[in-house]
């Protein structure tokens, strides 16, 4: 079957656009042009399998999202041992309970001025930990430790499981 121009004696850009060349290539059984494109139905399909593939990869980004959230907060603990230890270094001796961990950062001066502070000893007036809570300093710490910074986990509170346990600076 050959292709015949839609209009008889069309010509020019518009005539090349638009042919009839069989049955199902753009035109029904009536002779009369067909929109081509997705159904409604088709459409539905499609944000049905998107939605549903963008779930499972969601609730897998989840765990991850936790288990990062728990190793900064492990992370950072460990800088603030450090800020600590060079606090202690230059001082004589770690901050009190009083003074907190706001000594890193700041001259303890509301306490009398601490001899030989040379912070700050972080880089930022921050010490909350990635759930927005903030870490516990306590001196003298726990096991005869000079001082504990805890993390109370996902939770905010003390004690529990997984996501929600707590860990401290010394924890291995």
């Amino acid at each position: 079957m050959g292709s015949k121009e839609k209009s008889g004696g069309e010509t020019g850009a518009g005539a090349d656009r638009v042919r009839k060349v069989g049955m199902m290539d753009g035109w029904n059984q009536f002779g009369l042009e067909v929109e081509e494109g997705w159904t409604f139905i088709e459409s539905i399909m499609v944000i049905t399998i998107v939605l549903l593939l963008t779930s499972t990869v969601g609730v897998a980004g989840l765990k991850h999202v936790e288990r990062a959230r728990k190793t900064a907060a492990k992370q950072e603990l460990a800088a603030l041992s450090l800020a600590l230890d060079g606090f202690r270094l230059d001082c004589g001796a770690y901050p009190s309970q009083e003074q907190g961990l706001s000594s890193l950062w700041q001259n303890p001066s509301l306490f009398g001025s601490e001899i030989g502070w040379n912070g700050p000893y972080v880089s930022k007036n921050d010490f909350t930990d990635p759930w927005g809570q903030n870490y516990d300093y306590q001196i003298p710490g726990k096991d005869g430790m000079p001082y504990t910074l805890i993390c109370l986990g996902a939770d905010g509170e003390k004690g529990g499981e997984g996501h929600n346990a707590d860990f401290c600076s010394w924890d291995s």
